[in-house]
């Protein structure tokens, strides 16, 4: 008995292939079509133990920039101080003394600078991270099989699965979500009028975690508490 429902199959196949044939330089646009980029990570950086991480991978980087250990290094204060910057500050130079670099606490002639920003990025209507192609038409397979293994008495009703997964995986490519705050922290080591290392590093934050980074935050500014003896 012939397989009808392969017909249909078939003739999608071969439109798929005529599609295949029509050059993109046929085609008149009145404005560039935006694209994507290949798939990527970006860390996502949410209590002050990812401060302290970034503190110690940035004092190993400046300890490899520096030609020697036993020149004198000064961590330049924060110009706008802020909850990261003034915990960034402690958290940088308690790493370099752990790397066994020689930190001192007055810019002294010769002493190699060390100074570090963090720029708040805030984007409107940005379209966040999707699956990775092909998540739900694997989930869907795996299922399937699964589902027979277990109950024998299915047809073909599974083979539907993998292309409900396809349909998915399309549209989970057009579905977004916001990710829509940054941060941008750049460590420059300074010698003279040399710049020996600048690193920069992005990171995801939460919107309610913003003010750390913004001057003028009132959760943390150095409260003074004053203990009276009885």
């Amino acid at each position: 008995m012939k397989r009808v429902w392969l017909a249909p199959f078939s003739l999608m196949m071969l439109a798929l292939g005529g599609c295949q044939q029509w050059s993109e330089q046929n085609l008149k646009t009145a404005v560039p079509r935006a694209d994507t980029y290949p798939y990527s990570t970006q860390q996502k950086m949410e209590t002050a133990h990812h401060w302290d991480v970034l503190a110690k991978d940035m004092a190993e980087r400046i300890a490899q920039s520096l030609p020697d250990h036993q020149v004198a290094i000064y961590v330049e204060p924060p110009a706008t101080p802020t909850t990261f910057s003034t915990a960034f500050h402690s958290l940088l130079q308690s790493q370099m003394v752990k790397q066994g670099l020689h930190v001192t606490l007055e810019p002294g002639l010769g002493a190699v600078h060390t100074r570090y920003t963090a720029q708040l990025i805030q984007h409107k209507d940005l379209d966040g991270a999707r699956p990775v192609p092909g998540t739900y038409t694997v989930l869907a397979t795996g299922l399937a099989v699964m589902r027979n293994a277990v109950k024998n008495s299915w047809e073909n009703s599974y083979l539907a699965l993998p292309l409900v997964g396809l349909g998915a995986d399309y549209g989970a490519g057009r579905t977004v979500s916001n990710e829509g705050m940054e941060v941008l922290i750049t460590t420059e080591v300074v010698y003279g009028s040399n710049l020996l290392m600048s690193e920069s590093n992005m990171y995801y934050i939460n919107a309610g975690g913003k003010d750390h980074y913004v001057a003028g935050d009132s959760a943390w500014q150095g409260k003074t508490i004053q203990v009276v003896g009885q």
